[in-house]
């Protein structure tokens, strides 16, 4: 199976996008497993669910429309462990949850592996037999390597999306609304430049630059910008919503601003960001 997860995780690094990436998954799991369905569920923390993001084998009507509450049926089972869940003979399992809008109802084989990356569960990996089966110890473990694959596909796909909204946000951004950030006043004396237009303007090309070199390392860095933008949108209200896009900048920059050439002032307002985390 060496050969055959090889294969795959090639066809998942010459996708474009994460639609196309968790398509390739499904139809070739399925023939690799030689199993009747192969399905991705991800996980959308912000409303507790698992949403059916790709699938063969299901209707492909339910894609993108069938949500699981959290720790709901065996596919919530393995995101709430945080582990495989393996099943024989699913219907008789205490935790099956039947879903009429995926036609599953003929499905007995069950397993789910959870995807994860840096101890958080962003989705569900999925393979399903009409017959009982129990899934080999073999097929649990290449099922295990593919969703680790895939944790690091999303990643790369959610900050590569952030940065173009972060590019997009400081585009679009004038000096006007430099001023209006209630913490600006202090940070102004840190930030190269005379005046309000010369401190936006190094802010975009640092961004720019940084942004440029990151977008083809974002793998290796594994980057997130969650904790740094709770730090900055307690201090800085006007802008809210908009800096989760600068917040994967300054995550970033906590561990890479030495090498990126802003140096010191970056430097600095990275520290105080992470010192309020």
């Amino acid at each position: 199976m060496l050969d055959i997860l090889r294969r795959i995780v090639q066809d998942i690094n010459a996708t474009r996008n994460l639609g196309e990436a968790l398509n390739v998954v499904v139809a070739e799991v399925k023939a690799a497993l030689h199993t009747d369905v192969c399905s991705v569920y991800m996980t959308d923390h912000a409303r507790g669910e698992h949403v059916l993001m790709a699938s063969d084998g299901l209707r492909p009507g339910a894609v993108g429309k069938v949500r699981l509450k959290t720790g709901q049926g065996l596919t919530g089972l393995a995101a709430s462990r945080a582990e495989p869940v393996n099943v024989e003979n699913a219907p008789a399992h205490p935790a099956f949850r039947y879903i009429a809008a995926t036609g599953e109802a003929p499905f007995h084989g069950f397993i789910g592996v959870p995807i994860i990356r840096r101890r958080k569960v962003l989705g569900v990996l999925v393979a399903q037999q009409r017959e009982q089966r129990k899934y080999t110890a073999d097929e649990e473990s290449f099922l295990v390597t593919l969703a680790a694959q895939l944790a690091g596909c999303i990643n790369q796909t959610e900050i590569r999306q952030a940065l173009d909204r972060l590019e997009g946000l400081l585009g679009a951004a004038g000096s006007h609304e430099l001023k209006e950030m209630p913490a600006y006043p202090l940070m102004a004396g840190m930030i190269p430049g005379h005046g309000d237009d010369a401190h936006m303007n190094f802010i975009r090309s640092s961004v720019g630059t940084w942004s440029g070199w990151a977008r083809g390392f974002v793998g290796d860095l594994g980057l997130t910008g969650q904790k740094a933008v709770q730090a900055l949108e307690t201090t800085i209200g006007p802008w809210q919503g908009g800096f989760e896009q600068l917040a994967v900048f300054l995550d970033a920059f906590t561990d890479t601003y030495y090498h990126t050439g802003v140096q010191a002032v970056a430097r600095r307002l990275v520290e105080r960001a992470v010192a309020e985390v």
